[in-house]
């Protein structure tokens, strides 16, 4: 959930006593995340079987044409 969702739901004078702590993910490990995650069943099931350069060159292709990190 996301800290303004949960803002609302405490109340503006119960956020504002509390302390707030953020994890950021490692982005590439996002990305390599994303990668398996969107990959159809049939790709992904090539590629688990696939030597890593293999998966290691679908990742820079993905990564060159996927909006997934342009925000």
């Amino acid at each position: 959930m996301g800290a303004l969702r949960i803002r609302r739901k405490l109340g503006r004078e119960i956020w504002r006593k509390y302390a707030k702590i953020a994890v950021v993910r490692n982005p590439y490990d996002r990305m390599v995340s994303m990668f398996w995650w969107r990959l159809n069943d049939d790709d992904r099931q090539m590629l688990s079987a696939a030597p890593f350069d293999s998966v290691r060159d679908a990742f820079g292709e993905w990564l060159a044409r996927s909006d997934a990190g342009k925000n």
